[in-house]
């Protein structure tokens, strides 16, 4: 049944049945075994996907699901690091009493929305766009509550991108304890003094766990603040901020870390692509309550999200480096 819910995936446009009819003559094949199939009804099918339950699959993902990169793979590496991308979203699911039960409904501007939400955060490898790490809750789940899990799977040897929405003390510490190395934008209004000036124009700086520890300097983490514009860049924010647990500029200078810092858009990139294709759930369960009913992202359009991309395509990405100016000051 496993390898049942596996094809599933992989035969989207097809009916649930037609998808245990095409798993049985691949097995009869490797048997070489002339009986004929008969192939069990959508009851049978239900009852024995119930009897599996979710416990398997899910650690079998967990257990499975790596980055998979080589040495050769583009997109995949920066220097010495493995980039990996962290972002979250949530998914419309079927309009059924158990759904909402167990994921429940987001509030909407007049009342609640029509479809029951699944939140979900994820790590994706750069370059191979494998989902890794994930974890998933009810929509109201918040996406830092369920970080906090995903952050495990980070490993030394990688270099994690994240925008603002997760910068924060403690899960900035939390990353960091994994051994990644980290590059995360940041608010503008950050409090990051300025405790030396490099000379790529990014400054050393700490973040503290609170505004006592910060008067009394204790506690502290120490990480390199990089500043930029995008010069000539339509609709470009004025400024962007980033943090890096790479505080030695001879490793990485700020001008290659703000323009690999927008690698991290391949994320919602790959997110758009995946939910393209699952626009295909319609007909993979037309013989079920999934019919016509495509999971959708929510929170921001499947291209980029307003309040955190700059407005450009995936093929003008290539310039920013020559468009990062460093805002030094």
């Amino acid at each position: 049944m496993v390898y049942y819910v596996i094809a599933m995936a992989l035969f989207m446009n097809a009916s649930c049945r037609e998808v245990l009819r095409c798993l049985l003559e691949g097995l009869q094949w490797l048997k070489d075994f002339s009986a004929p199939i008969k192939v069990t009804g959508k009851s049978g099918i239900s009852q024995a996907r119930t009897r599996l339950g979710e416990e398997v699959v899910r650690r079998l993902h967990d257990e499975t699901v790596r980055p998979i990169a080589t040495a050769s793979t583009k997109g995949a590496w920066f220097k010495r690091w493995r980039l990996v991308s962290l972002d979250g979203s949530t998914l419309d699911v079927p309009d059924e009493p158990a759904l909402e039960a167990a994921f429940g409904r987001p509030g909407a501007g007049h009342g609640e929305s029509a479809y029951p939400q699944i939140r979900f955060v994820s790590l994706v490898e750069n370059g191979t766009h494998v989902l890794f790490g994930t974890k998933m809750a009810g929509c109201a789940t918040s996406e830092i509550a369920l970080t906090t899990h995903v952050l495990s799977a980070l490993r030394a040897g990688m270099l994690c991108l994240a925008d603002r929405n997760f910068f924060g003390y403690a899960m900035w510490s939390r990353a960091r304890a994994t051994g990644a190395d980290l590059l995360w934008r940041v608010k503008t209004n950050a409090r990051l003094p300025c405790d030396e000036r490099l000379p790529d124009g990014s400054y050393l700086s700490h973040v503290y766990p609170s505004d006592k520890d910060r008067r009394s300097k204790a506690n502290g983490v120490k990480v390199r603040v990089i500043e930029y514009r995008l010069e000539g860049v339509a609709d470009a924010e004025p400024i962007y901020r980033l943090v890096t647990t790479i505080l030695d500029p001879a490793m990485a200078s700020a001008e290659e870390l703000a323009a690999l810092y927008h690698e991290r858009w391949e994320i919602d990139i790959d997110q758009a692509w995946r939910l393209s294709r699952f626009c295909g759930w319609g007909e993979a369960f037309a013989d079920g309550p999934l019919r016509e009913s495509a999971p959708r992202r929510r929170g921001g359009s499947d291209r980029f999200q307003s309040g955190d991309r700059v407005g450009i395509g995936r093929h003008e990405l290539g310039a920013l480096g020559a468009a990062a100016g460093i805002a030094a000051r």
